[in-house]
C-alpha cells in the first residue's frame, strides 16, 4: 500500500473515531526507519488524560487475522493500535 493510500485510510478511521466521540488526532507520521519504522503515532484522549500510540494502517485486518499480523510486529507491540475501517 502506498503512503498516499495508507494517510487516506488513516484520515478516514479518524474521522470515524471522532463521530463516535473519541478525541484523537496524529502526532507524527512515518515514525523510524526499516523494520521498526511505524506508520503513525496517534494521540488518544485530552489534556492529562491523553496517551500516545503508535499506529500500524493495514487496509484488511479482521478478526481472524489479527494474531498474524500482531505477531509481525511484536518487536513494537506494547503501545501499538492497528486501524482497519473494518474493525
Amino acid at each position: 500500500m502506498d503512503r498516499e493510500t495508507k494517510n487516506e485510510l488513516l484520515n478516514t478511521v479518524l474521522a470515524g473515531a471522532r463521530k463516535l466521540g473519541i478525541a484523537i488526532e496524529i502526532d507524527a507520521l512515518n515514525v523510524g526507519a526499516g523494520d521498526d519504522r511505524i506508520d503513525a503515532l496517534v494521540r488518544i484522549g485530552t489534556g492529562r488524560q491523553a496517551c500516545t500510540y503508535a499506529a500500524e494502517i493495514k487496509r484488511r485486518v479482521r478478526p481472524a487475522t489479527l494474531g498474524a499480523t500482531l505477531h509481525q510486529r511484536w518487536s513494537y507491540l506494547a503501545n501499538q493500535v492497528f486501524l482497519s475501517p473494518t474493525m
